[in-house]
């Protein structure tokens, strides 16, 4: 589907009153920065305003101001709009619901284009770093005043996505938008402090046993981690955020691709993240493998399956896909 731009998108919201917004599986920092500014923005202007979510909100999140609601399948066509932030792909949307015969139309806005959607409009600014920066873009043309909490929702939305401004995507664009944050008054060292440097020690302990998990791919081109769900237990926690144990094995100085698996502790689901360094290897097409989706650079799956199982099919299947860029190069 083509891009519908930004004053199209404009357009359909501005002439909406009821809007559920809704963010993708696993919410990550730049999905739940962007819901929470978009919200917080609407609201400011009027707007009833929605957030579903099919997952609590991760600790180092919560200084965010939102508030999640329960998602009701009945409740769909009570909305103007649904509006789906930082995903442009339906299976990989959070809240468990199904968009194919609701009457209001769906709206994507993320920073990356999918090949297979059913939405009625996208709006997919590829030159932007994380969808926060689109975010912020649609609030100042609709004249929503950037308050400190909104400012706080995008700059964590454009830091987890661009690796503190360390990877590619980071631009010209992402430093300008950044600077008229900091005019909100936003502590960005405690923002930063918050989400990379609050951890608890059971999240340390889990840590270190992943490590011992670490296995190497191709000659070291990809390297996979795990955390099994005895892990998780051994803690005494009944769930787990790993969002970030995907960039240790990324950090490796050979490594392109890297993987984390993590398996539920109350279910024989699998959760799977894919990074890459550069667009070089895209790892959304790594996901799709799996019925996944996601972005050239971070991409991730849900999998119904057992990880000792589960976890040589993924390495052959890294392998054949490393082999296969590999040959068009």
């Amino acid at each position: 589907m083509k891009d519908i731009g930004i004053h199209k998108t404009i357009q359909i919201i501005a002439r909406a009153n009821n809007i559920l917004i809704l963010g993708h599986v696993n919410p990550d920092g730049d999905c739940i920065g962007s819901m929470t500014a978009l919200s917080l923005g609407l609201k400011s202007i009027g707007k009833e305003v929605a957030v579903w979510s099919g997952e609590p909100l991760p600790l180092k999140y919560r200084f965010m101001k939102i508030n999640f609601s329960e998602a009701c399948q009945e409740s769909l066509n009570d909305f103007d709009v649904i509006i789906v932030v930082d995903t442009a792909v339906e299976t990989r949307i959070g809240a468990k619901l199904n968009l194919t015969d609701i009457k209001i139309p769906v709206l994507a806005i993320d920073h990356h284009i999918a090949s297979e959607n059913h939405f009625t409009y996208i709006h997919a600014d590829q030159s932007q770093s994380a969808t926060g920066c689109i975010i912020f873009d649609i609030l100042k043309s609709l004249n929503v005043k950037i308050t400190k909490s909104i400012a706080e929702a995008i700059y964590t939305a454009i830091i987890t996505d661009t690796g503190c401004f360390s990877y590619s995507n980071t631009n010209y664009r992402t430093f300008e938008i950044t600077l008229e944050l900091l005019k909100s008054g936003i502590n960005t060292s405690e923002i930063t402090s918050i989400i990379y440097d609050s951890h608890s020690p059971e999240y340390i302990r889990i840590l270190g046993a992943s490590l011992k998990t670490l296995a190497l791919i191709s000659d070291g081109v990809a390297a996979i981690m795990y955390v099994s769900s005895e892990m998780i237990q051994k803690e005494g926690l009944k769930s787990f955020d790993t969002e970030d144990f995907v960039n240790y094995p990324r950090s490796i100085m050979s490594v392109k691709v890297a993987c984390m698996i993590t398996e539920s502790p109350d279910s024989d689901i699998l959760r799977v993240s894919f990074r890459s360094k550069t667009d070089d290897y895209d790892v959304s097409k790594l996901a799709k493998l799996f019925n996944g989706g996601g972005h050239k650079c971070a991409a991730g799956a849900k999998i119904k399956k057992p990880l000792a199982e589960f976890i040589p099919k993924l390495k052959k299947t890294i392998e054949d896909f490393l082999k296969k860029e590999n040959n068009k190069s």
